[in-house]
């Protein structure tokens, strides 16, 4: 009687410490996910990569000057507006990236050679 008392406390803890850890991570990733931070950069585009195999799934933009981001979110977007910007002509990219280390365009402008 007792040993089944005893394998009852047992599994209620883990079940009670399962539960915490579970709302906890959530949590976590929740907070992280919706704090966005705005980022600007400007430059030549040197290389577009699209990189379509899981897990690095979205779009390398490479500048001329070595700066370089990694956009994983609504990246086929971004490259269909990136793909018929004259090669001469400067860039201006807006995107917001978040705790979880997600990245997304805002905007994009581009600036014709002068």
């Amino acid at each position: 009687m007792n040993n089944l008392k005893i394998v009852k406390w047992i599994l209620i803890a883990f079940v009670v410490t399962t539960i915490s850890c579970c709302i906890y991570t959530l949590n976590d990733v929740t907070t992280k996910s919706s704090n966005w931070e705005t980022k600007e950069i400007t430059g030549q585009i040197r290389e577009l990569k699209l990189i379509t195999t899981f897990p690095d799934e979205g779009l390398l933009i490479c500048f001329i000057d070595g700066n370089f981001t990694f956009i994983d979110i609504n990246y086929y977007w971004t490259y269909s507006h990136l793909l018929p910007i004259n090669s001469n002509n400067s860039v201006k990219l807006t995107f917001a990236t978040n705790g979880a280390g997600q990245t997304k365009v805002i905007s994009i402008q581009e600036l014709p050679y002068e």
